[in-house]
């Protein structure tokens, strides 16, 4: 799509960084009903339609996006107008059928009941280390165990 008002035609590579601009000022430095900054779920609701079923069990019912290692370390950012907002990026989730609160692989993998490492691709493992602040960490979480550091 091109919008006359980025300039002529000789000037339309700059509208996908224009729109990508616009698009995250619409989530920068909103907050829910609790409070909470608003996440910008583009990259990771791309990949689960991509995807279109669940990593672990194959389902195509209730497909969601589960973080592997937690929503508390999504990154916050700042929008092009000031504004802060969290990015959930595409490599920090894993497609999981839902909803999560049930008895269903989110759930399961929330209630840390749940190894998906063998379902990982090397860029979500890289991320999880990341995101884990460690290896061990990381791998505590991916594989549903309930170990003390330091075990």
């Amino acid at each position: 799509m091109f919008k006359a008002d980025y300039g002529t035609w000789q000037d339309w590579p700059l509208y996908p960084l224009q729109h990508e601009e616009d698009r995250l000022s619409q989530h920068a430095g909103l907050c829910d009903s609790e409070g909470e900054m608003k996440r910008d779920w583009d990259q990771a609701r791309e990949k689960v339609n991509r995807e279109g079923r669940c990593r672990f069990c194959g389902s195509n019912q209730n497909v969601e996006a589960a973080h592997i290692i937690g929503r508390d370390v999504d990154p916050i950012l700042t929008g092009p107008r000031g504004g802060k907002f969290r990015l959930v990026h595409e490599d920090a989730i894993v497609p999981l059928c839902g909803p999560f609160a049930f008895n269903n692989c989110h759930g399961h993998y929330d209630a840390h009941e749940l190894d998906i490492l063998s379902v990982l691709t090397i860029a979500e493992q890289s991320r999880a280390v990341e995101d884990g602040r460690g290896m061990l960490r990381a791998l505590r979480r991916i594989s549903g165990r309930r170990v003390a550091d330091g075990a």
